[in-house]
């Protein structure tokens, strides 16, 4: 009983320590007041990935400055259209939407095709492979700023965990106003070169080969996204090969046991015309390129290269005050009015840079812990009612032995 609680209080201890660390750093270049961007850099992306709700911006003197994620359009966008498989509206209720993800592709948005509206309404997001059973993927979320600039129609993009479920049901409040008009659900298409991608540093690989296969293990620094690999081939001068890319994922292989297993995540075909491959975002410290050489020579591999697509931030800004950013994992997504900053942000806003991430304490400086003491206190909380339950299950079941000795 001693050693159950034990190992439990050291894994509450852990978890408190790691939802503890917080990290900072500082944004310059504001010489005039107004709109700046500035890119997410590799050093913050390590800590939260693509997860933009882990961080905040706040003034010298404590105050948060609200901001919104920018994402640029390249003129090789195309929007595809995907397959609504119902769409139902009940009258001061709720309009309902399910999307068949066809393909079982891995996505983190999709994009919703709504007739012009000075309407903002609140949205859920939830995920099914069955269409019976749903789960949830988002809640609560606000579709605002519904006016297209020059047509009738705005598309407004949906962010979301990365799934793969077959069907995606929105569910639209239409409690005491009247429905919007989502006229399409789709996706934008791109193609992207290497240019739209951040380079990632600190890259090592090793190679070797098996069973007519060439295989590369692929090491960071640190958890990195990555988006884009670029390999750079100098012998054979020609060839084409198969190629997969494998990370390493949680697998459920019983009905109370996981296990770390690898996973391929996508393939692609290698040539001198194409040396590089677009891949599902991934939030690793390593991982497997796997090349099919069949009978012919393993390539002669001279370097890798890896890109995670940029994170461009937008906010407003006073001239010469100093501005910090906040990295918190017990933080929330926060809830900005952020049509102003979408009304504003182009890719011609001057540029702010951001110093070297470092770490601090909880509770010093300016920072506001109030979001890291309702974590505490949940953790506590949780933690007190499983010790508990862990006990009267301990006499419990002792209790039975004795009777059944009787």
């Amino acid at each position: 009983m001693k050693r159950i609680v034990s190992i439990f209080l050291g894994c509450l201890f852990a978890v408190i320590q790691v939802y503890g660390q917080q990290y900072s750093a500082t944004l310059e270049g504001n010489k005039k007041e107004g709109y700046y961007q500035f890119k997410i850099p590799s050093g913050i992306r390590s800590v939260i990935g693509n997860d933009i709700s882990k961080i905040r911006i706040r003034d010298n003197g404590g105050q948060e400055v609200p901001f919104v994620k920018f994402v640029y359009a390249s003129a090789g966008d195309k929007f595809i259209p995907l397959t609504i498989v119902k769409k139902e509206t009940i009258a001061d209720s709720v309009t309902t939407l399910v999307i068949k993800n066809t393909k079982l592709e891995t996505w983190t948005s999709i994009s919703l095709r709504i007739a012009n509206s000075n309407s903002s309404k609140r949205y859920t997001l939830t995920g099914s492979n069955d269409s019976v059973n749903w789960f949830s993927l988002s809640e609560n979320q606000l579709l605002d700023n519904l006016v297209g600039s020059d047509q009738t129609f705005k598309d407004q993009e949906i962010t979301f965990p990365l799934n793969n479920y077959r069907y995606l049901k929105i569910m639209i409040r239409d409690k005491g106003s009247s429905p919007i008009n989502v006229l399409e659900v789709g996706r934008y298409e791109s193609v992207k070169t290497a240019a739209t991608y951040q380079p990632v540093q600190g890259v090592k690989f090793d190679m070797k080969s098996e069973n007519k296969n060439s295989i590369l293990h692929v090491m960071l620094p640190d958890f990195q996204i990555i988006d884009y690999v670029s390999l750079s081939v100098s012998d054979p001068k020609l060839y084409q090969r198969k190629v997969s890319v494998l990370a390493s994922q949680l697998v459920q292989v019983k009905r109370n046991r996981w296990e770390d297993q690898l996973v391929e995540i996508g393939q692609y075909e290698l040539s001198p015309a194409n040396t590089h491959m677009v891949i599902p975002s991934l939030f690793v410290k390593d991982f497997y390129i796997q090349i099919e050489n069949l009978d012919s020579p393993p390539l002669r591999i001279d370097s890798l290269s890896l890109g995670q697509t940029a994170l461009n931030i937008v906010t407003n800004v006073a001239a010469g005050k100093q501005y910090s950013i906040v990295i918190d994992s017990a933080f929330k997504a926060p809830d900005y009015d952020l049509s102003l900053f979408k009304n504003n942000a182009n890719d011609q806003l001057p540029v702010l840079t951001v110093s070297k991430l470092k770490s601090i304490k909880p509770g010093t400086g300016d920072i506001k812990n109030e979001a890291w003491k309702k974590t505490f206190g949940n953790i506590l909380l949780w933690g007190g009612m499983v010790i508990a339950i862990i006990v009267i299950c301990y006499f419990a079941i002792g209790f039975l032995k004795d009777v059944n000795k009787k």
